[in-house]
């Protein structure tokens, strides 16, 4: 089982980097609010440092975003130092919200790369019942992380004030589907506004550079 995920993640590399490498035109044509993309309702202030926010809003129970880490992981690790990634874990239901409180205890035990995408994989490939808190920490303990330690982390106050940050940004950007992608805190776009995931970097890419000084004004 092990091979056959070291396999598939191989896959995934090999596919997000073709995926990546033909999704780069020249120039895009201007992108039209409505379509390619939505302006947010309500704009968030972004961080005084400069950088121009990407938040990935999804859920480890959607099999989408797990189809979509084959494109957009790549695509981070590729950003300008300019540019900030994250990914923000919805709080939709009980499920997500237990996958959610995961994530945060894996980054602040810094083991979140090491099960990112294997938690993905045991969800929809294995059929894992890794929305409940016991198999859930079963299965951490397999992959040789402290069981205590990070049910300990995930029900600690740190975590629970990550939960409702995530949860207010949820709600201050309406999001109501995943995988959702707000950039820079005033536009939202995702797989089914740009199409494909093929489509989706270069229309990230465009947005980025929607939020810079001096970018025209009246696509938004």
């Amino acid at each position: 089982m092990r091979q056959s995920l070291l396999d598939r993640r191989n896959f995934l590399r090999l596919a997000a980097s073709l995926t990546v490498a033909s999704t780069l035109p020249d120039a895009w044509a201007a992108l039209e609010p409505g379509k390619q993309y939505l302006p947010v309702k309500r704009g968030q202030p972004q961080a005084a440092n400069g950088r121009t926010e990407v938040l990935e809003f999804f859920a480890y129970t959607c099999p989408h975003c797990y189809h979509l880490e084959a494109t957009i992981e790549p695509w981070a690790k590729r950003l300008p130092k300019d540019v900030e990634f994250r990914r923000v874990p919805v709080t939709f239901n009980k499920a997500a919200t237990i996958t959610a409180k995961a994530f945060y205890a894996a980054e602040a035990m810094g083991v979140l790369e090491k099960i990112h995408l294997s938690l993905f994989a045991a969800l929809h490939d294995q059929g894992l019942p890794l929305t409940q808190e016991s198999p859930l920490l079963d299965w951490i303990a397999k992959q040789g992380i402290d069981r205590k330690r990070f049910a300990d982390t995930m029900n600690s106050f740190a975590v629970q004030s990550q939960l409702a940050q995530a949860t207010q940004l949820m709600n201050a950007y309406d999001i109501d589907a995943v995988p959702s992608v707000v950039i820079g805190g005033r536009y939202l776009t995702s797989v089914s506004h740009t199409g494909s995931e093929a489509a989706l970097p270069g229309v990230m890419n465009e947005l980025i550079q929607m939020t810079k000084p001096g970018a025209v004004k009246n696509r938004s």
